[in-house]
């Protein structure tokens, strides 16, 4: 959040940052507690309860995405 305005100063469409919070595994939970884990989900606003197993699958989508299609990554300096 220090660092916020700067990144608006370069890039203006840019969102406040949504709080991900990682922690164990999803895939070792019941029915009962995924379930759980969805309603929290579903009602908190820029914020997401998830396991690690999750953030990796999310990772391994974006990096096909981005080989697959070979979209340009363009690194962005913030002065």
């Amino acid at each position: 959040m220090r660092r916020h305005q700067d990144a608006i100063q370069h890039f203006p469409d840019v969102i406040d940052p949504d709080c991900l919070v990682v922690t164990g595994l999803e895939r070792g939970l019941d029915e009962n507690q995924i379930a759980i884990l969805r309603h929290l989900n579903r009602h908190r606003v820029r914020l997401r309860i998830a396991g690690f197993d999750w953030l990796v699958d999310r990772a391994r989508n974006i990096a096909n995405n981005i080989t697959r299609h070979r979209i340009q990554v363009i690194k962005a300096r913030i002065s």
